[in-house]
């Protein structure tokens, strides 16, 4: 009679489960960081979405564009992010100062990511050669992802912070090979 009841629990369970809707998760994650690199240097990255691979070695494996305009891109990115792989489809537009990823399909399918670009001074005082960076991300998780903490707002800020260091690395390494006339100003990142 136990065994039954137990049967019957499992049974109603997985019915309940199987007719409600796939759980859907949203998170947002804020982060900020000025760099010792000018703005317009600091966009080239935006507009070169294969040079986003080198920036973010662990998470992106391939950029696959589908469709490009001036402002406007469509790309299929091979991500791999905790172990778990995901190819979602992405559109990236550019306005003014703004820079919006937003993923169209997929387990993060509504995920928007903004990022805002502001020039300011340098760390050695030089008007316009830094840059305040803000990125605010939008996670939207579907499904299974939604279940558990596949992304965790730590693993975001980290990866963020990396690649925006790797910017100011891959300037400062491109400012010295293409100075022969004066030492190059390092660029550093707070």
């Amino acid at each position: 009679m136990v065994r039954m009841q137990n049967v019957s629990i499992v049974v109603i369970v997985l019915i309940f489960i199987s007719i409600t809707p796939m759980a859907f998760a949203e998170r947002i994650v804020d982060f900020a960081k000025v760099i010792d690199v000018d703005k317009s240097s600091v966009e080239k990255y935006f507009k070169d979405f294969e040079s986003l691979k080198q920036i973010f070695p662990k998470s992106i494996k391939s950029i696959d564009p589908i469709k490009q305009t001036e402002n406007e891109n469509i790309f299929k990115l091979n991500l791999k992010m905790n172990g778990v792989s995901l190819n979602p489809q992405v559109l990236y537009k550019n306005s003014d100062d703004k820079h919006l990823l937003k993923v169209l399909d997929g387990e993060l399918k509504g995920t928007v990511i903004s990022t805002k670009l502001h020039e300011t001074w340098g760390f050695d005082g030089t008007p316009n050669q830094g840059t305040i960076v803000n990125v605010k991300t939008k996670l939207n998780t579907s499904g299974f992802f939604s279940l558990i903490n596949l992304i965790p707002e730590s693993a975001i800020i980290y990866t963020l912070d990396y690649g925006f260091s790797s910017i100011v690395s891959d300037t400062n390494n491109d400012s010295s090979n293409s100075s022969n006339e004066k030492p190059s100003k390092k660029a550093r990142s707070r």
